[in-house]
């Protein structure tokens, strides 16, 4: 009888894992593994696999109102980069009429103003740093380390089949940027990001 049992529990094993493994294997799935490689392809293709700060300027030269609350999030990116030696101060003579000033005391008396940062020498040859556009300093310092499905709803557009998932976004410190500072660094994850995928011949893509 033991034997009868043991028997069939082999061929219950040898008839499920390949019904599993084919289930794993099966890029039309609907499962974790197959949205987080269309997430992870989609990232790769579009360059989105590195974290990158965008730090706003009003210009090639300065960050200017790099002191606004909506950038305080640079703060400590900055900080690290001015502490490196890769930016430096930005201090302009200024007049408070030329600030916006109407009336008061001295207001046409130039004062050195701290406008923001710019690049040194330094900064200017790191490839982790760059300028876009005029306006825009890029500072990649992080890479996608990981992402981990929440959830996924089922969608159906004229007849193909989505899913709308949510998703976390890990990241792993690039050495770079982690030698600027004996502190430890750590990078927040973004989370509940979201995206489409569809289903197609070859599997899941992202539907944009």
């Amino acid at each position: 009888m033991k034997m009868k049992k043991n028997l069939l529990l082999m061929v219950l094993i040898l008839f499920l894992v390949p019904v599993f493994l084919s289930g794993c294997a099966n890029p039309k799935a609907e499962n974790s593994s197959n949205f987080k490689r269309a997430i992870l392809n989609y990232m790769k293709k579009n360059k989105e696999l590195y974290l990158v700060k965008n730090i706003s300027t009003g210009n090639n030269n300065g960050f200017y109102g790099y002191e606004n609350p909506e950038i305080n999030e640079f703060k400590s990116v900055l900080t690290r980069l001015s502490k490196a030696g890769l930016i430096k101060k930005y201090i302009k003579m200024e007049t408070a009429a030329e600030q916006g000033a109407i009336f008061g005391p001295g207001i046409n008396t130039p004062k050195p103003v701290l406008i923001g940062y710019v690049l040194t020498a330094k900064g200017k040859n790191n490839k982790y740093i760059s300028w876009y556009s005029g306006y825009y300093l890029n500072v990649k310092i992080a890479r996608v380390s990981s992402i981990k499905i929440d959830n996924y709803t089922k969608m159906n557009f004229a007849g193909v089949k989505a899913v709308s998932v949510r998703y976390n976004i890990y990241y792993q410190p690039l050495k770079w940027y982690t030698s600027l500072s004996s502190k430890r660094t750590v990078i927040p994850p973004v989370k509940n990001a979201h995206i489409t995928l569809q289903l197609t011949h070859k599997g899941w893509r992202v539907s944009r």
